[in-house]
Parts: C-alpha cells; sequence; structure tokens
C-alpha cells in the first residue's frame, strides 16, 4: 500500500497479494486492485457492481473516506481481489530498495564475509610458518 486509503485495515507498507479473478466472481464489500485510467494502481473496496448487457463494473471507495469513487471500473481494468496481505512487508521491500537499504542488506555484508575470509587466510598462514 502506498497511502493510508484503505486505512484501518490496511496501512502504508502493508504488502497485498492479489489473486486474478473474474469479474463475475467480484462481489460487493471485495476488496480489489485496478488499473485506473492514469496507469496507477488502485486497491479500493467494491460498494457496487453494474451488469449493463454483459459489460461489468464497479463502483468503488477507499475504507479511509465516505465518498464513493466518480467513475466506474470497467472489468477490463480489474486486476484481481486481494487474498491476503503481510503488514509492514512492502516498507522493508522498499527500504532494501534504497540506497541505503542496498549498502545495509548487500554491501556491508558482502565486504564482511571477504574480510573474514581473508583474516582466515592470514592465520592459516601464520599457523604454517610458526610450525
Amino acid at each position: 500500500m502506498l497511502s493510508n486509503s484503505m486505512n484501518p485495515i490496511f496501512k502504508t507498507g502493508d504488502m497485498l497479494f492479489v489473486k486474478k479473478v473474474d469479474p463475475t466472481a467480484i462481489h460487493e464489500g471485495d476488496i480489489i486492485t485496478f488499473k485506473e485510467s492514469g496507469g496507477n494502481l488502485i486497491n479500493h473496496r467494491v460498494v457496487d457492481v453494474t451488469d449493463s448487457s454483459g459489460a461489468i463494473s464497479f463502483a468503488t471507495k477507499d475504507d479511509n473516506n465516505n465518498m464513493v469513487g466518480e467513475e466506474l471500473v470497467p472489468s477490463r481494468n480489474l486486476l484481481g481481489k486481494q487474498v491476503f496481505f503481510f503488514p509492514g512487508v512492502g516498507s522493508l521491500v522498499k527500504t532494501i530498495q534504497s540506497p541505503l537499504g542496498l549498502l545495509l542488506v548487500v554491501i556491508l555484508p558482502t565486504i564482511g564475509y571477504f574480510a573474514i575470509g581473508l583474516f582466515s587466510r592470514k592465520e592459516d598462514k601464520v599457523s604454517v610458518e610458526g610450525n
């Protein structure tokens, strides 16, 4: 989640897992992920499902706001339905992808690994010479 729009259910930094489903399997109350016209991915709760001559669309809203979205979401924009989530994992992933996270998770452990290797070789060399 990139925003608090779905508070209190989801918070910024939660990682949602979405399963692709047929639009006919979506019901009022489901949380869906869809692509808006600008290309952004949105997670909202379905408040109404409309079937107009076989063209399914969804009225949605976020849980942190009482306003229903101005536009219906056409089923072609549906990416899937939320099946489970991990609290805070998205923030961890985002941190790891940052320059500081890269430093802490990849570069420092790599330097440490090589430093330990060099130190242990130096000790082995001293032991062999000392005998």
